[in-house]
């Protein structure tokens, strides 16, 4: 496996932009997306957008609640199928987290795509709660290195 290409974005709803989407990031090997803005019955939206993706994905809106003002979170996982191999999803039990293994050569990469609410004091306690379980995962994983894709 040569080069992996890796893409990280805050795409404040998938809906608005997923033409753009759709035509601009299919040379990516592995693609994160947050704020997501969907419902886990549109979860199919993903896998017709880009069908050359398997995806994981996690909703942070329940699909009964009708929300008022701008929706949030949401994330989104997705592979290039040539991958399928080397990737498996793994579970966390945190909404606003999620992981991908991507094992090489008997070494893992752990993709860990993160939703953070922007910093306000009355999001103080979930910036916390989301830094703590992070290193819970990287503890739990034995992870040696950590790169930042921002």
């Amino acid at each position: 496996m040569g080069n992996l290409k890796l893409l990280s974005w805050n795409l404040h709803g998938f809906k608005r932009i997923s033409g753009v989407l759709a035509q601009q990031f299919t040379d990516f090997d592995i693609v994160c997306f947050q704020e997501t803005w969907l419902r886990q019955y549109d979860e199919n939206l993903l896998a017709s957008v880009f069908p050359l993706y398997n995806c994981v994905f996690k909703s942070s809106m329940l699909d009964d609640v009708i929300y008022k003002g701008r929706p949030f979170g949401g994330l989104c996982i997705m592979w290039d199928k040539k991958l399928d191999a080397f990737c498996v999803h793994v579970e966390v039990p945190y909404d606003n987290i999620d992981v991908v293994a991507l094992t090489v050569n008997n070494k893992k990469l752990y993709v860990v795509n993160v939703y953070f609410p922007y910093a306000c004091n009355d999001n103080q306690d979930n910036i916390d709660n989301t830094i703590a379980n992070l290193l819970c995962i990287w503890e739990l994983y034995d992870c040696d290195e950590i790169y930042n894709l921002w």
